[in-house]
């Protein structure tokens, strides 16, 4: 991934500018970039791991069941029933 390369190297010398000037510039300047950048980028791969593995252990909650109170309201109300059975099974239902 060349946009994480780059970042890495970023994040390489900037740690060179805050270290260089008070531990001095190394024998191979580019050898230490690297060996940081490359360390840097192993350690940003195993905590996409252990996220991946700690993802992979959690336990989703369970979908609870649809709820059935429209469904009971709307027969509650069905043409079928007398008026006054369809207030009464509605406010029940409700209530």
């Amino acid at each position: 991934d060349f946009a994480t390369a780059e970042d890495l190297v970023q994040d390489a010398v900037l740690a060179a500018l805050q270290r260089w000037p008070e531990d001095g510039i190394p024998d191979r300047p580019d050898a230490w970039l690297f060996t940081v950048a490359r360390r840097r980028g192993l350690d940003m791969l195993r905590r996409e791991d252990n996220y991946r593995a700690k993802l992979a252990q959690l336990q989703w909650p369970v979908q609870p069941d649809p709820d059935e109170r429209l469904r009971l309201i709307f027969t509650c109300c069905h043409p079928a029933l007398p008026r006054s059975a369809q207030i009464a099974l509605t406010l029940r239902v409700v209530c």
